[in-house]
């Protein structure tokens, strides 16, 4: 079973014939560092196709099921599922990363590695250390790439500045009006929100009864607990929900917690903050909730509202 050292790049098909693979990583620290790990399907632009390309626990399938995120087996940290003939036509190239959650660098770590697994036996291996590496936040571990076939690169690059800088070199764009940027993938507009109502026809010679109007907004100055939680400043600006019952009318702002594109997990403070910065121009808390997502992390998601004008 050959092993390969940084850089080093071979042909899949001269250790494997095998189209349905698992590519274990693992990565370990004295420190008990907690990482994510996850897999960018890219086109031949070395870009994010679209942000469920990007998998990894939170969103463990890719949309054409031919990437799965497994979680922890077999001794590795987290183990990806990958049937090559069944990827997309647009997707030439697979990035496995490893991303700091919270505090430390890459040089924290004691080793890791990564590893090609076809019918059950182990064909390489990509071992690295963390003398490999001196203040980064982020990995580009290694990747499966079309080029006369699918071949296999030991990359073992590092980032500072965590997946950040990995969703901007991917082609991802960071969302720049709020206090603490959230990643995201360049997307057209949402369209209008629609009332939350099943359609109905009408009886002969009858309207359809309009959908009822949302709650007003508490008064100026009003606000809801906030949860101690992670919060980032996604935020979606939605106007028009509704007839107002009175006063004058609202635009409202969504602030979600997005994990599937965690840049760094942020702590009570940094919620105080984000909930105050906004209050400074205008916007009112009318309420929150939080949300488990995959058993592992919860969610928080804020509506603000602010009168318009």
């Amino acid at each position: 079973m050959p092993e390969f050292a940084r850089g080093q790049k071979s042909r899949l098909s001269d250790h494997t014939n095998a189209t349905e693979l698992n590519v274990g990583i693992d990565v370990s620290s004295a420190q008990n560092l907690v990482f994510d790990i996850c897999c960018f399907a890219l086109d031949a632009n070395d870009r994010l196709i679209d942000d469920d390309h990007l998998v990894f626990f939170n969103n463990p399938v890719s949309p054409d099921g031919a990437i799965r995120s497994v979680g922890p087996h077999g001794g590795d940290e987290q183990v990806f599922s990958i049937n090559l003939a069944a990827l997309s036509p647009s997707v030439v190239r697979l990035v496995f990363t490893i991303n700091l959650e919270g505090g430390g660098t890459m040089a924290d770590i004691a080793r890791g590695h990564v590893r090609i697994v076809a019918a059950g036996a182990e064909v390489l291996k990509y071992p690295y250390y963390g003398a490999d590496f001196t203040n980064e936040q982020s990995i580009i571990a290694a990747e499966l790439y079309q080029r006369d076939g699918w071949r296999f690169g030991a990359v073992g690059q590092g980032f500072v500045g965590g997946l950040e800088t990995l969703v901007r070199t991917f082609g991802g764009d960071i969302a720049s009006d709020s206090p603490s940027p959230i990643l995201a993938p360049p997307a057209p507009a949402a369209p209008p929100l629609a009332p939350l109502a099943s359609p109905s026809l009408p009886a002969a010679g009858l309207a359809p009864s309009p959908p009822p109007p949302p709650p007003p907004p508490p008064p100026p100055g009003a606000a809801a607990p906030v949860s101690a939680l992670s919060l980032f400043g996604s935020t979606v600006s939605l106007t028009g929900l509704g007839p107002q019952l009175s006063g004058p009318p609202m635009e409202y702002k969504v602030l979600t917690q997005r994990d599937r594109f965690f840049a760094g997990k942020l702590n009570a403070d940094q919620v105080e903050q984000a909930i105050m910065a906004y209050a400074s121009e205008g916007w009112v808390m009318i309420s929150s909730a939080t949300a488990a997502l995959g058993g592992r992390r919860e969610e928080y998601l804020a509506l603000l509202g602010r009168p318009i004008g």
